[in-house]
């Protein structure tokens, strides 16, 4: 019986490394794969390539600059809406406060940011988004700015016309943001409040990028 060299011995040592290596990479995928499918049954769409938020000058309820270090305290939910939306934006607050309110002290801060600047000040945000729980956030400020910030969540919003009862058209996504201030997927509509509960009861689970 023949005897391994030592160079066989490292050849042999490294190709049983890569195939494992391989293994691991190869279940890794699948897992996220799988996770991201079958939360969408639950209304979430992961992102595949994660993207951090750029960061952005605002400012919040109480007139106080916030920008992207307001992302990195803890996982936030983002919807875009504006306080003269007769329908919509209640349903959509009404929902993220019964998901708070579920989740407790594990819930995510529910953000909302204004795609109507120009009538949305901080003190009508403030009573607006207070009205629906007292820990809710609001956001407002440049028109331009808030642009930016929506195309990076895959939201987009725009005036029905010029008059001066005009009404703002905008998606219905609610972003979800992780601690490191990324953009990690989305819900869409219609939203239910059990399924969002689910949802991010498990989407820390997910692999995240370093």
């Amino acid at each position: 019986m023949t005897q391994k060299t030592p160079l066989r011995w490292a050849a042999f040592w490294l190709a049983l490394t890569g195939i494992l290596l391989l293994l691991l990479l190869f279940m890794n995928y699948h897992r996220q794969m799988a996770m991201p499918a079958d939360m969408q049954d639950l209304g979430f769409v992961a992102i595949r390539e994660p993207s951090v938020i750029e960061p952005f000058s605002l400012v919040d309820q109480g007139g106080e600059p916030a920008g992207r270090d307001l992302l990195l305290q803890d996982w936030s939910l983002v919807f875009f809406g504006f306080t003269y939306c007769p329908d919509a934006c209640p349903t959509t607050l009404s929902i993220l406060n019964q998901v708070v309110t579920e989740l407790g002290d594990d819930a995510p801060q529910a953000i909302l940011v204004s795609a109507d600047p120009a009538r949305d000040t901080p003190q009508r945000m403030k009573s607006y988004v207070k009205a629906f729980n007292p820990a809710f956030i609001g956001l407002t400020g440049d028109l331009e700015v808030l642009t930016e910030l929506g195309y990076q969540m895959r939201v987009s919003f725009w005036k029905t016309d010029e008059n001066e009862d005009y009404m703002i058209e905008h998606s219905a996504n609610i972003a979800l943001i992780d601690p490191k201030g990324t953009f990690v997927g989305y819900f869409t509509i219609p939203h239910r409040s059990e399924n969002m509960v689910k949802v991010l009861q498990r989407v820390k689970q997910l692999p995240r990028s370093q």
